[in-house]
């Protein structure tokens, strides 16, 4: 019996043995809830994503020019840090971060550090590189949270208020 879901999509075309594909796992123990609920609801899944993977989709799609290129977008909560670089609006890399404790700029920007090493890694100098950092959460209290993190990154960052771009981008 499996375990998991997986779901794939090649996202680039690339040589014979380079492809570019955006890969997908999820704990049936997780998702299959949800699943039940939505159907004694009457609904008809189509499909499903992390919560997170979903908002940096709309975010992708209502946020406008400043997602036309490639940028790190941190939501930063009790828990963690989840991160997604979305490229073209298309989201190509996520991560979550626990922190177990107390969660300060430097240490988000740390962590951010390491994302943006390792996505930088994977492309090969592809010539792509993170042209900003859109923070948001509620652990983000202040824009001097956000300017600390700018000044570690030395990449543009500003914060985000995801409800109105979300029910502006909705049209509600």
């Amino acid at each position: 019996r499996e375990e998991v879901y997986v779901d794939f999509e090649k996202t680039e075309e690339g040589s014979i043995d380079k492809q570019g594909v955006f890969l997908v796992l999820g704990e049936k123990k997780h998702i299959d809830p949800y699943l039940a609920a939505v159907e004694t609801a009457k609904f008809t899944t189509v499909a499903t994503e992390p919560s997170f993977a979903s908002a940096a989709r709309i975010i992708a799609v209502s946020g406008g020019e400043d997602f036309e290129e490639s940028n790190l977008l941190m939501n930063i909560s009790g828990e963690g840090m989840y991160s997604a670089v979305l490229r073209s609006g298309a989201v190509r890399f996520t991560r979550f971060t626990g922190f177990g404790g107390g969660i300060g700029a430097t240490i988000v920007a740390n962590e951010a550090k390491k994302i943006l090493n390792f996505y930088n890694s994977s492309r090969s100098g592809e010539g792509d590189d993170i042209r900003g950092v859109f923070v948001f959460g509620d652990e983000i209290t202040s824009s001097s949270f956000v300017e600390v993190i700018a000044k570690m990154l030395e990449i543009p960052a500003r914060m985000l208020d995801v409800e109105k771009m979300l029910l502006e981008g909705m049209h509600i």
